[in-house]
């Protein structure tokens, strides 16, 4: 007997109402946990999936050659502009060319000498640039145009 109310006063004990609580109890918190879990998991999936899709769009085929040809355009375009303006540089550097051409043409001691002019010259190969410098029966060369003549001084003025 003394067994008996031993169990009884166990079995009414606040360890036996109390613990299968304490299970329940730890059970829904156990679950609560877990659909914690599946919406922070879900979450996250949505995420990375809107990630792979926004990723996908970027480098997908077609708007790749979009780009490609967009850029193609571009290139080409700055291409011809380049052509343009090597040319147009071209052109200025050639139309100075040929103004300086004609300056030093104009200033060209044969243009002076197409002109009418000539220069003469001593035996010795000094230019004359005066009367003076020559005396009377003096040899002189003389370049024309087209040919030279050998000329003799007969009087100086």
């Amino acid at each position: 007997m003394h067994l008996r109310s031993d169990w009884q006063e166990l079995a009414l004990s606040p360890v036996f109402s109390e613990f299968p609580q304490q299970i329940k109890d730890w059970h829904y918190e156990i679950e609560d946990f877990q659909e914690q879990m599946r919406d922070a998991l879900s979450e996250k999936l949505k995420i990375n999936e809107q990630r792979l899709e926004t990723l996908t769009n970027r480098i997908s085929p077609l708007k790749l050659a979009s780009k490609l040809n967009e850029k193609k355009t571009r290139l080409a375009l700055l291409r011809q502009k380049q052509i343009s303006t090597i040319k147009d540089i071209v052109d200025a550097k050639d139309e100075k060319l040929k103004i300086s051409m004609a300056s030093l043409d104009a200033l060209s001691p044969l243009s002076v000498l197409k002109r009418g002019f000539s220069i003469v010259e001593t035996e010795a190969g000094e230019i004359l640039r005066d009367a003076r410098q020559a005396n009377v029966k003096d040899k002189l060369k003389i370049r024309l145009a087209n040919g030279k003549l050998e000329a003799k001084v007969l009087s100086s003025e």
